[in-house]
């Protein structure tokens, strides 16, 4: 007598059903993986500006110790130090004051040039720099030191 098997039917992938189900679930991981992700371009911009600040203070007790003055340039691109040697002829600095350039382009409001170490000391500088949404502000305080400081 011949028996026959009946209900059991050999798999042979997945449904599509359970094929947009798993889309579903990974659609909703990736995206909430994306959200948590810090902005990186803020991040790169506070670093560089941190980065400007501290060598700004670097050149400023150079200054004082060496009683040469250090020219500093910002712009757009990046920023760069410069040593007066004779006969008013300025040298590029190099580490730790080596020029650096931005992550990205940015916009300057202020004076974006400077002469450490021939400044008065009551003399304020401060530059404004912008980098599309994100600003910042960097000046000289009374006791001569550089700060930062972010602007919301």
């Amino acid at each position: 007598m011949r028996i026959l098997e009946t209900g059991k039917k050999k798999s042979q992938g997945f449904t599509l059903i359970e094929f947009l189900v798993v889309l579903v679930i990974l659609s909703v991981v990736l995206g909430l993986a994306t959200l948590r992700l810090p902005n990186q371009d803020q991040r790169y911009f506070q670093d560089r500006l941190e980065q400007l600040t501290a060598s700004l203070n670097i050149a400023q007790d150079e200054s004082v110790i060496t009683g040469v003055p250090i020219l500093v340039q910002i712009d757009p691109v990046g920023w760069r130090f410069y040593q007066l040697q004779a006969r008013n002829q300025f040298r590029l600095l190099q580490s730790p004051l080596a020029p650096q350039v931005w992550h990205k382009k940015v916009e300057l409001n202020g004076l974006t040039e400077l002469v450490i170490g021939q400044e008065s000391i009551t003399e304020p500088w401060s530059v404004e720099i912008k980098q599309e949404q994100l600003k910042a502000q960097i000046s000289k305080t009374e006791m001569l030191l550089f700060q930062l400081q972010i602007i919301p």
